[in-house]
């Protein structure tokens, strides 16, 4: 181990005199002397170890003791002087004391001091010396021409002197130049090789190419979200508010913490019905801020697209989308697209007369000459050197690994691997541990997780940060920020894991248990990240838990076509499962199935998967049995069997409960209370979503806590207790907006909208939905956008303005509610005859097209099941139907027929299929009395009795009171002031 000590002299006053500069100088001195490999030994002391695993560790301590004076030089007038110590091999008990003690025998400050104990070690580095008398301390002085690291070796061997003068020529052409196409094409053997000139073209020495510029494909992985989310700078997403100005500013507080949770997770896990536009209008926002900040820099901002061949079709479409944003949004943007095919197919957008550059390989004599200059020791014959560079792909990169191969005398007789591969095996055991992990895991680990396991079993912080830091210089690896995933050289891995001494077993079963403990404590970012690992090494029951997990997660969403593009993808290839790890994998993917099929309500596609025996095994046992169960009770629930659905449903809730799975019983108990909804068991349904909704706030589930109370209130509002329902909106359509769940907001207001206008609240009803419309059409959702613009309709008609509520309905699509709408306002206009003439001719259209009913059909307007399709599908339609047909008998009774009306009416008017079955079942009572207050008709009912029921009925409706008296008080104040309420007072109902 080697040391870095630096003392400054009477520290302690020159912080009191100068706290900011002091304090500056502190933490750069920390921030250069960590990028070196080196660590803080001791909180409190000014020590820096490194690691001494390989022979070029003296040139980094050295480096590093050279930058640090120099940072110390641009101080200066800050400090009364400095020492800095090297040393090597000590025991770190008495280091603080033994270094505050050699800093005493300096004879000189400002300098750079070594050990005598160490000074054996950088012999090769250094000019002769004499050591000081009475010191143990000798003065530094570095060679001029030190010996080259490895690392140096490599960079001076993969540069391009042969190519960068032309192609820098070319690129500045292309991106100053106005009549320039907005993209170039650079094709290349080797796109490592193109990002290393890339660098030195594009002065890219502050690495924003991989900070900043660069979107890579995710190879053999499912999820379409990972290039984009990744692209994202992680790190500098709280500092982008500082490069934007004006209206862009607000937007970003709130894109923030969007982007910041897409990006540090799986964006499914966030997933709302405008997801996509949201994150891609973010970013966007996110690059205005990268644009200024680049500003400051000499690189240009090249949006740099690394094999756009290998993204798979749905991350094509999703970056697509974002370019053509980018173009609209800046014109000037330049595109470079890196790929070993010029003919291969681009992102749509990306291949308008983008011009096409190649890079060709290095020519065979310039190959001679960079090898004799690098590796000057070896004594190979040209034509040994040039069949080598044919054989290594005419790859740089690869001869140089042959080469330094050959300078360390590497051989074995493994004929399996490539130069790269090579070079590693035989190597230290922890070097091939970092591979073997970071391999599999590269879609969910992140540096620090790398440091903090292999730390945990042992293994010095300066030993880790070494040999992660020797793979990044080296090629091998390379972290995409802080917050996971990382880029990995393709490596024969298994044949790496034939190195002597390398345990696999045991190294994946301690990884586990660390995995476990990430997954407890919540630093697990990518779910997806996760299975893939898992999917390949480790425990199999912990990945069927989270393979389980993302295709809940996908079908939740809708996302069907992901979903079993997943559960048809290699699932644990060459692994061997017991039988109960089988029958798990068979329920996960049975259940999955049979729910794309439900969710797509496809009666073709869910009677194959009967016949394949979906449902053979009535009894799921094993893994997962209980999703197995859970979506048996959705089959059985949409054919109508709410008795076996329920039955079922309970099976699986008890499964869930007894694996201590929430998430689970969260599902099960919003799927038991919607069972009971379409039985009509309010109160019970009530229950449960209660439930629900009570375990979803204890896991801070937030999505799961916005459907279990969005089917709590409607609940509440089709079946009674619209207080309840009015209560719970006010506390959710804030956490709808919060979350960014645009179609539950909107929903949410068109349902308050709803119950305002039930008030007779009609001005607040109103302005309500027109906020609900004004959201849908700014996301598109049309559907939504015309029934809600039917609500505003209907709102002013009651408000006395029924000329314009009639001019807003006769330009909605044809149908039974529009008709009926429609037929109301006439009646409020006083005419009554085309108000029957409207429900009539739509009565014919509805007995001869049944779909003639609803614009919402498609949308869960509160009649409609919102989750799994459990409740009754024509309740609505009855409902509305009902409405209609009463509101007609009205008309009608008032234009002079009413004997007929009561005839049509007085099937209705039954108070017990009112309170069970009929939400609005009070107007057909306030009908019929309109009707004998009006024409003086003679019938079974007298006027108050009828106005009677139709209050009781909405004193029922509107809530649950302990007392006459608090129902008549309820009543009195100005919330209710409806036709009924306005009745009933009359009458001293109230």
């Amino acid at each position: 181990m080697f040391y870095i000590f630096f003392k400054l002299e009477n520290k302690k006053q020159l912080i009191q005199l100068y706290p900011t500069p002091l304090e500056e100088l502190e933490k750069r001195a920390a921030e250069l002397i960590h990028s070196c490999g080196g660590s803080r030994l001791v909180d409190e002391g000014d020590i820096f170890q490194f690691a001494a695993l390989y022979r070029e560790t003296a040139i980094y301590v050295m480096e590093c003791a050279e930058s640090l004076k120099s940072l110390l030089d641009e101080y200066r007038q800050y400090l009364c002087g400095f020492s800095i110590i090297i040393s090597s091999g000590h025991e770190q008990d008495d280091l603080v004391q033994h270094f505050h003690n050699l800093s005493l025998t300096t004879s000189e400050e400002n300098c750079i001091w070594m050990e005598d104990s160490v000074r054996d070690k950088f012999s090769d580095y250094l000019e002769p010396a004499k050591r000081e008398e009475y010191s143990q301390l000798f003065p530094v002085q570095i060679k001029v021409d030190k010996l080259l690291s490895i690392e140096e070796r490599y960079r001076r061997f993969i540069k391009r002197e042969d190519l960068i003068p032309s192609l820098q020529n070319d690129i500045n052409q292309w991106l100053y130049r106005q009549d320039e196409s907005p993209g170039m094409v650079m094709t290349s053997n080797s796109q490592e090789e193109t990002l290393n000139i890339l660098r030195t073209i594009l002065d890219d020495s502050h690495h924003l190419i991989e900070n900043f510029l660069l979107i890579e494909p995710a190879e053999d992985f499912w999820d379409p979200w990972y290039p984009l989310c990744h692209f994202i700078n992680k790190d500098f997403l709280p500092h982008v508010e500082q490069y934007l100005s004006g209206d862009d500013k607000l937007v970003w507080k709130e894109d923030k913490i969007f982007l910041e949770n897409i990006s540090r997770g799986d964006w499914y896990l966030h997933y709302y019905d405008q997801i996509e536009i949201d994150f891609l209008k973010a970013v966007v926002l996110y690059w205005r801020g990268c644009l200024k900040k680049l500003d400051t820099y000499p690189t240009p901002p090249v949006l740099i697209i690394r094999n756009p061949g290998l993204f798979s079709e749905n991350s094509k479409i999703l970056i697509s989308h974002f370019v053509a944003l980018l173009k609209e949004s800046f014109p000037r943007q330049k595109f470079l697209l890196l790929t070993g095919d010029s003919d291969g197919p681009l992102p749509e957008g990306l291949d308008d007369n983008f011009r096409k550059r190649s890079i060709p390989p290095m020519a065979d004599e310039d190959v001679r000459l960079k090898a004799a200059d690098v590796f000057p020791e070896l004594k190979l014959s040209p034509d040994e050197l040039i069949k080598a560079y044919k054989a290594e792909g005419r790859r740089l990169m690869s001869l140089f690994y042959f080469l330094q191969n050959r300078l360390e005398a590497i051989q074995h007789t493994r004929t399996d691997l490539s130069s790269p591969g090579a070079y590693l095996f035989g190597r230290d055991k922890c070097s091939i541990e970092i591979l073997s992990l970071c391999f599999p895991g590269r879609y969910c680990l992140t540096r620090s997780q790398v440091i903090e396991f292999f730390h945990s079993r042992g293994i010095s912080l300066p030993e880790i940060e070494e040999r992660l830091k020797r793979f990044e210089n080296l090629g091998y690896l390379r972290f995409l920020g802080t917050t996971g995933g990382l880029w990995c050289r393709p490596l024969e891995l298994a044949v790496l894991e034939e190195t002597p001494g390398f345990d696999g077993e045991e190294l994946t079963e301690d990884f586990i248990r660390f995995l476990s403990r990430e997954m407890e404590d919540g630093k697990i970012g990518s779910l997806s990240g996760l299975f893939y690992y898992l999917n390949q090494k480790g425990s199999i029951d912990f990945g069927l838990d989270i393979l389980n997990r993302i295709i809940h997660h996908l079908l939740k969403i809708r996302e069907n076509d992901l979903a079993e593009d997943l559960l048809n993808s290699p699932l644990f290839e060459n692994r061997t499962l017991t039988f109960s790890q089988q029958e798990g994998l068979h329920n996960i993917q049975y259940a999955g199935r049979l729910r794309s099929a439900l969710l797509r309500n496809s009666k073709e596609e869910i009677s194959v998967k009967l016949d394949a025996g979906y449902l053979s095994l009535m009894e799921a046992q094993g893994a997962c049995s209980e999703e197995f169960l859970l979506q048996q009770a959705h089959y059985h629930a949409l054919n109508g069997d709410s008795e076996l659905a329920q039955t079922t449903v309970k099976a699986s809730l008890f499964a869930f409960q007894k694996n201590s799975d929430h998430y689970g019983e969260i599902r099960a108990n919003t799927a038991l209370a919607l069972t009971m909804l379409s039985q009509r068991k309010l109160s019970a349904s009530l229950d449960y979503f209660e439930i629900a909704l009570r375990i979803s706030e204890q896991l801070r589930d937030k999505e799961a806590a916005l459907i279990s109370g969005k089917l709590m209130v409607l609940s509440s509002y089709l079946y009674g207790n619209l207080s309840l329902a009015l209560r719970s909106l006010e506390r959710h359509i804030p956490l709808a907006q919060k979350e960014r769940n645009r179609e539950t907001q909107i929903f949410q207001l068109f349902l308050k909208g709803r119950i305002l206008f039930e008030l007779g609240r009609y001005s607040e009803a109103f302005k309500t939905l027109k906020l609900g419309r004004r959201l849908s059409k700014r996301y598109f959702l049309t559907k939504e956008s015309h029934v809600i613009t039917s609500w505003m309709a209907r709102s002013l008609c009651f408000g006395h303005n029924e000329k314009i509520a009639d001019e807003l309905l006769s330009r909605q699509s044809s149908n039974l509610e529009t008709a009926y709408f429609r037929a109301e306002a006439a009646y409020m206009s006083g005419d009554k005859k085309i108000g029957i003439s409207y429900l009539e001719e739509a009565f014919r259209e509805y007995d001869q097209n049944p779909l003639y009913i609803h614009e919402m059909d498609s949308w869960l307007d509160g009649y409609r099941v919102i989750e799994g399709r459990l409740s009754d599908k024509d309740f609505y339609e009855d409902v509305l139907l009902d409405q209609a047909r009463g509101f007609y008998y009205l008309l009608i009774g008032l234009n002079g027929e009413p004997e007929k009306a009561w005839e049509g009416l007085a099937p209705l008017c039954r108070m017990d299929r009112a309170y069970n079955q009929q939400p609005f079942g009070y107007y057909f009572f306030l009908y019929a009395a309109e009707i004998i207050e009006q024409t003086g008709i003679v019938v079974s009912e007298t006027h108050q009795s009828l106005v009677s029921h139709a209050f009781k009925l909405l004193q029922t409706r509107a809530g649950r009171f302990d007392s006459q008296q608090m129902k008549h008080n309820f009543f009195r104040k100005n919330y209710w002031n409806n036709e009924i309420v306005l009745k009933a007072q009359e009458l001293n109902l109230i």
